[in-house]
């Protein structure tokens, strides 16, 4: 016997919400929103019970699922419309203020304290009087609630619900229960629970309430709630931790994941992956001794385990990830969802400073901005064209070295790479001044397009070009927490197509250009690393990599949302449908769409104006044609006036 138990400490409260409400409610929607806004908030510190009425529509699904019960406590109430929010027993005169009653409530003791044990066949009940209470009327009610519950078709648009009545016991009127005495009483109520109630979404609710009281007052003496059991077939899957190749062609075989039999049959399990991997990478699955591509079978007596293995074969950069669906297959339940990941580099940084330390101007960005990057110490040994055509976006960078800037190799090198479609950011104060000193002007100019003006302008003040990536930055040089090496600031001309993008205080010197082609390029003749400030480092990285990525053309990357308007998306794997909740700031014209992970928009949720507040829109996995889409991950990225993000989601079939 499977036994759950939640303990209420002693002179804890537990506040007790109910919200009556029905899918036709047009004005329902926003508390709902707020309940479980407060329920994400307060966690296992309040209760929530989610009551259905039998109007505006009397064939609401979660009214009629527990006709009596609902009725019951509404009746109590004396409610004759909806929306409605009665608060530990007391109705309140305006739902809004839920919010400032759980504040109030939560910091006045209670004189009982309830526990709530669930087993697979029972619920029992234990109600601790720790200061006596009056009253011949006190009952108690133990509920059976369920969250995410989905209903494609609500007039009202509210399609998800939440802490749905589904049963209460031991009846609709609960149990007489004797509080004038200090004490332990312990009630156990058969159940056989319902193998439609998911034991992951489904939860008790337990309540004494004294029902002689008015309705004006708070009329509810403690509440509690607890987990129901879990299946017989329940299992356990313990992942290992997420890898980074050290460099790309690798095979790399995840160890350590864990499956286990938590139940007492024996049970075969059906294990899936779902992949979303970069073109020429696969993946397959290994357990124990026997491998799957993609899915298979494996039996487990109770109490056993097998060893899960992820075998990833990589090629070129990239994030690689799959996950595992594991399914019961005595029942049928899909109970757990986990994943690995496996990253290789996708930015090459050339560490070309002859062993100084300023790469970690670099990598701090790079970090800060979840890039995947791998340094690379030039002062080592040199490069091949092939090793930088592994990477989508080379960065080298030179520091305060003028002497030996770029070798013969090196050359080679970059002109290979950019030849065939390169992305390159080079910093550089000197490669000017090196490159026309050793007569190597000519190529600089092919593939740098620049010509060389002077070594050092002796300016330290950087504005942003209009029309460019940077328009709108001021950067300050050699200040604050930038690097200390001696400055010499060069100064270029752009030339065979290349555009200026940053220059020197007021003056027309140009300082920095890009070049949008058959290769892209961001070049500076001032060290990055000279900039002065985290924030801004990390501004210019961005966008130098945005426009390495998009070219000149997309003002923002789908990879890296600058606001997260995008509180929740839920549930996540989905397979239905999966719901989207966010807040605007300002009433706007809002789109959300929808993009796999090749970059393709495949849907559009949303395309229009919107008032300010919260807001939630659903995705029901489907192409704007209508077409089913396949498994795998997408990007849900919303526009809302200037501001974007995205989030991942995992459509699971």
């Amino acid at each position: 016997m499977v036994i759950f138990v939640l303990t209420i400490f002693a002179a804890d409260r537990v506040p007790f919400i109910e919200r009556f409400t029905n899918i036709g409610c047009g004005y329902c929607p926003p508390c709902g929103t707020m309940i479980d806004s407060l329920t994400g908030v307060h966690g296992d510190a309040i209760s929530v019970v989610e009551v259905h009425v039998d109007w505006t529509i009397s064939s609401d699904p979660y009214y009629v699922a527990a006709a009596a019960d609902c009725e019951e406590r509404w009746t109590h109430y004396s409610i004759t419309g909806v929306l409605a929010v009665a608060f530990d027993g007391k109705k309140l005169a305006n739902w809004s203020t839920t919010p400032g009653e759980i504040t109030s409530r939560l910091s006045v003791a209670a004189p009982i304290d309830i526990g709530v044990v669930s087993t697979d066949t029972s619920v029992i009940v234990t109600v601790d009087v720790e200061t006596a209470v009056t009253g011949s009327n006190n009952r108690l009610f133990v509920s059976v609630v369920q969250d995410s519950n989905y209903l494609p078709s609500a007039p009202n648009g509210e399609v998800w619900a939440n802490n749905v009545l589904r049963i209460l016991y031991p009846s609709s009127t609960g149990e007489v229960i004797d509080l004038s005495a200090v004490g332990s009483q312990v009630f156990e109520y058969v159940t056989g629970w319902d193998a439609s109630w998911d034991p992951l979404r489904t939860s008790i609710v337990a309540w004494v309430q004294d029902m002689s009281a008015p309705t004006t007052g708070y009329t509810v003496i403690n509440s509690a709630h607890g987990s129901l059991p879990m299946p017989e077939y329940f299992f356990a899957y313990t992942p290992d931790e997420t890898q980074t190749v050290v460099w790309s062609d690798t095979v790399v075989v995840l160890e350590g994941g864990v499956l286990t039999n938590l139940g007492t049959y024996s049970d075969t399990y059906i294990i899936k992956l779902i992949k979303s991997i970069p073109a020429g990478w696969s993946a397959s699955y290994c357990a124990g001794s026997s491998c799957f591509p993609d899915s298979g079978s494996v039996d487990l007596e109770p109490d056993s385990s097998i060893n899960i293995e992820i075998d990833f074969f990589t090629s070129g950069a990239g994030i690689g990830t799959v996950y595992l669906i594991i399914s019961s297959l005595e029942t049928g339940a899909n109970d757990t969802i986990m994943y690995k990941t496996v990253q290789s580099p996708t930015v090459l940084l050339v560490d070309d400073d002859e062993g100084s330390a300023y790469e970690s101007y670099y990598t701090s960005s790079l970090d800060a901005l979840g890039e995947i990057a791998m340094t690379f110490d030039r002062s080592a040994s040199t490069l091949a064209a092939a090793d930088l055509t592994s990477f989508e976006i080379v960065i080298w960078f030179t520091s305060a070295d003028w002497s030996d800037l770029v070798s013969s190799g090196d050359m080679t090198a970059i002109s290979a790479y950019l030849d065939g479609g390169g992305k390159l950011f080079m910093s550089s104060q000197d490669l000017g001044y090196y490159c026309d000193d050793l007569g190597y002007d000519t190529w600089y100019g092919s593939y740098f397009r620049a010509t060389y003006l002077t070594d050092d302008s002796g300016l330290r003040n950087l504005g942003g070009s209009i029309g460019t990536p940077f328009e709108g930055l001021s950067l300050s040089l050699f200040t604050g927490d930038a690097a200390d090496f001696t400055p010499y600031t060069s100064t270029i001309t752009p030339i065979g197509g290349a555009v200026g993008v940053f220059q020197y205080g007021l003056s027309t010197d140009v300082a920095g250009l890009l070049f949008d082609g058959t290769y892209r390029l961001v070049y500076f003749a001032f060290p990055f690393e000279a900039i002065n400030g985290a924030t801004v480092r990390d501004t210019v990285m961005s966008r130098t990599l945005d426009f390495l990525r998009n070219g000149m053309g997309i003002e923002e990357s789908i990879k890296l949302p600058t606001k997260p308007l995008i509180v929740n998306a839920s549930p996540n794997p989905f397979n239905s449908a999966v719901s989207v909740e966010f807040e605007i700031a300002s009433d706007s014209d809002v789109r959300l769409t929808v993009y796999d992970l090749a970059g393709r928009m495949v849907a559009t949720v949303i395309d229009g104006p919107l008032v300010s507040g919260e807001q939630r829109a659903i995705w029901d996995g489907r192409s704007d044609s209508g077409d089913e889409l396949s498994s795998g991950i997408y990007l849900m990225r919303l526009e809302a006036g200037d501001k974007k993000t995205t989030r991942k989601v995992l459509l699971a079939k």
